[in-house]
């Protein structure tokens, strides 16, 4: 009997070492370089901010996907939401661009009391879900180089791009 367990016990060992050494990888963490999207796919919903002379400045992305209204409703909630925070009621140089399947980017410049958890909470109470800001580069939608992944071209127009070009990786 004892042979019985102590063989059961190997072959446990076993099975969970090789479990281990042969489980995926994690998804890679926010900073790092993502691969080449697969085409027809969505981006992901990204909020990215950095500092400038001027206060704090904020890239915003949401898919139509996560939106319960249309994309004008939902930008003018988001800037409702922003304005009505103790910390970032002062909102300035607000650009909104469509994509081409009803998604949304914005940008804006906030006071730097504005926090990304304040920001995250507005987009909260605008029916974005929850989308985490932090970093300062769209690491899911532009590559190294600095340029829109090719997955996104029938997606993202060139005005969106444009609008987030203080926010591309190569910077």
């Amino acid at each position: 009997m004892s042979s019985i367990n102590s063989t059961s016990l190997k072959l446990l060992f076993t099975l969970l070492v090789a479990g281990v050494i042969a489980a995926p990888s994690p998804n890679p963490q926010f900073g790092t370089t993502p691969t080449q999207p697969a085409p027809g796919s969505l981006p992901a919903n990204q909020c990215v901010d950095k500092p400038s002379s001027s206060g704090t400045e904020w890239g915003i992305y949401v898919q139509s996907s996560t939106m319960p209204s249309g994309s004008g409703s939902w930008a003018g909630g988001l800037l409702d939401a922003l304005r009505n925070g103790a910390n970032c009621n002062q909102v300035t140089g607000w650009q909104c661009q469509k994509d081409n399947q009803s998604g949304v980017g914005c940008t804006f410049t906030t006071p730097t009391s504005c926090q990304q958890t304040d920001v995250s909470n507005a987009l909260n109470q605008a029916g974005g879900g929850w989308t985490s800001c932090n970093g300062n580069k769209m690491t899911d939608l532009f590559d190294a180089n600095g340029n829109l992944y090719s997955a996104y071209d029938s997606i993202i127009p060139k005005t969106l791009t444009d609008l987030f070009s203080d926010f591309e990786q190569s910077q």
